[in-house]
């Protein structure tokens, strides 16, 4: 196997170089990266949406920035769980905060948001876990 640094604090992704065999998660997570429609960085994390519309995240945690929960790093990709029943069609990243679009037009934000840049309440400063932002649709 072969290491690829994909993240600019060091962490891998494993490719399989033929000859050995790889785990069904491994081979699920290669799979996925495989099949990346976009990329977005911010200054500690990284996701990647792929072509069937699934969102995976890496980082550092810091302002819970990877959108997994909690503020501990994760050194290989992760799927997002939380937004495993949506269709996700485009991804961005801020400095510590990232948002993502579904296929129903609906905005999801989390990380740090102390000036407000999640667009979910002004007395927000952290979401943990991608939030659905309700400005664009008054429910």
């Amino acid at each position: 196997m072969r290491m690829q640094n994909n993240y600019q604090q060091g962490a891998t992704i494993q490719t399989n170089q033929g000859g050995s065999s790889l785990s069904q998660k491994q081979q699920q997570i290669q799979h996925n990266v495989g099949n990346v429609a976009q990329i977005a960085c911010g200054a500690g994390h990284i996701l990647n949406l792929t072509r069937d519309g699934n969102v995976f995240s890496q980082g550092n945690g810091e302002y819970c920035n990877t959108g997994l929960g909690g503020s501990s790093s994760s050194q290989q990709l992760s799927l997002l769980k939380s937004l495993s029943d949506k269709t996700v069609v485009q991804i961005a990243c801020g400095r510590s905060h990232s948002l993502v679009l579904t296929d129903k037009g609906y905005l999801y934000a989390w990380g740090r948001g102390f000036e407000g840049q999640l667009g979910l309440s002004e007395t927000i400063e952290v979401a943990s876990v991608p939030a659905f932002v309700k400005f664009f649709h008054k429910m």
